[in-house]
């Protein structure tokens, strides 16, 4: 996450919604960038309420905020809370003896298992519940062996051990299976170093589609999807909120295919630059890529053609966590159309795949670039149009 903090003043008047936002305003008009604003986060007080509104921001609530409450919301089901206790209990049990975590540590090594120590879930802290799961699931069998030595003399926790049974090990791997997704959202809004709004729409739509219910759920899993869509459902349903997220989504190039209504948006945005007369900033674009253009572009083709044979596949960077959660979706989309491109179009792909990994050092960016080039199926002046693009944005 990258942040910078425009200034920090002592204010001796009462934080009311009207001083707030009359020292957010003078801070932003002293760096030339009132205007540039559209939206911000803040938290939930009510004076922080007034002073958005009075400057005529959008407010958005922290989405990994938001997904950790509903994570949370799982605490309120009775079924959860006796079942947790179990687990909790026995966690706290070793954690505190270091008898305990001795004995464990020699159960690790017999069996084999990592030497990881145990996990316990604390409600400020994201995902914690998940971690404790999975956790106590890997280093169960050192657990149970712990339980049973000589040098432990505590008879009730080797009771409560007994009483933990197979349906309590499947809720417990159900459960981590189901709130997979969730984690990795978690990571994709809190971990990316550019984490922008026009995430927030894609994932909900994965996560809807991830906690629907269908007919081989159990109970127990039945009711943990219910609970947690029914809190995110809430989430982002007012209309100014709505529009702002899909046309954060529609102009970032990892998204613009999972638009529902992407016409309707586009149109929306289309209407909002013409109201503002974006002609002079379209004009000076026009000159940037004026004058040579056509030599520039015979110039790079010709490049291009002499590098294809020499040009390697490019190396798929590592995985970031949104990449992992639509990975399924991307290789449905990708896969297809890029064995339709033609072996010449492969190889300026390539070439192009190239030139951007050497002058872009944001993955996530550049992945998403990549996958904007096979969301249709690219041709020949296709590739060279968004290669001039690219080098513009880079500053080569």
């Amino acid at each position: 996450m990258r942040q910078k903090v425009l200034q920090t003043k002592a204010v001796y008047k009462a934080q009311t919604g009207i001083v707030i936002a009359e020292e957010i305003a003078d801070v932003l008009t002293d760096f030339g960038i009132f205007d540039k604003i559209v939206a911000v986060t803040v938290d939930n007080a009510a004076n922080m309420d007034v002073a958005i509104h009075r400057l005529q921001f959008v407010k958005l609530g922290c989405f990994a905020h938001t997904l950790n409450l509903a994570a949370q919301s799982l605490y309120s089901l009775a079924i959860m809370s006796q079942w947790i206790a179990k687990i909790h209990a026995l966690v706290v049990w070793i954690k505190r003896s270091s008898m305990a975590k001795t004995v464990l540590q020699e159960k690790q090594a017999i069996l084999k298992l990592p030497q990881h120590s145990l996990i316990l879930d604390v409600r400020t802290r994201w995902n914690s519940l998940r971690l404790m799961l999975e956790r106590f699931l890997e280093q169960y069998p050192a657990i149970q062996a712990a339980s049973l030595d000589q040098r432990l003399r505590k008879p009730m926790e080797r009771d409560r051990l007994a009483q933990f049974t197979d349906e309590d090990l499947r809720r417990a791997e159900d459960f981590i299976r189901l709130m997979r997704v969730m984690y990795t959202s978690t990571l994709c809004v809190s971990s990316e170093k550019n984490p922008t709004s026009g995430q927030i729409l894609p994932i909900l739509k994965k996560l809807e589609m991830h906690f629907t219910v269908t007919d081989g759920d159990t109970v127990f899993v039945s009711n943990l999807k219910k609970l947690v869509w029914g809190n995110l459902s809430k989430r982002y349903q007012s209309d100014e909120i709505r529009s702002f997220l899909e046309e954060a989504t529609a102009l970032d190039p990892r998204f613009k295919q999972k638009m529902d209504d992407n016409a309707a948006v586009w149109d929306r945005i289309k209407g909002k630059f013409l109201a503002k007369n974006l002609n002079d900033s379209e004009k000076s674009t026009d000159l940037d890529c004026g004058g040579d253009g056509d030599e520039n572009m015979e110039g790079m083709e010709s490049e291009a053609e002499e590098n294809v044979s020499q040009m390697h596949p490019c190396k798929n960077p590592k995985m970031t966590p949104l990449e992992e959660l639509f990975a399924d979706e991307d290789a449905q989309k990708v896969t297809p159309q890029q064995n339709s491109m033609s072996i010449q179009d492969q190889g300026l792909f390539n070439y192009y795949c190239h030139y951007y990994n050497h002058y872009n050092r944001d993955p996530t960016m550049r992945a998403g670039i990549q996958r904007t080039l096979l969301s249709c199926t690219p041709t020949l002046e296709y590739l060279m149009i968004l290669f001039t693009q690219l080098q513009n944005s880079s500053g080569q």
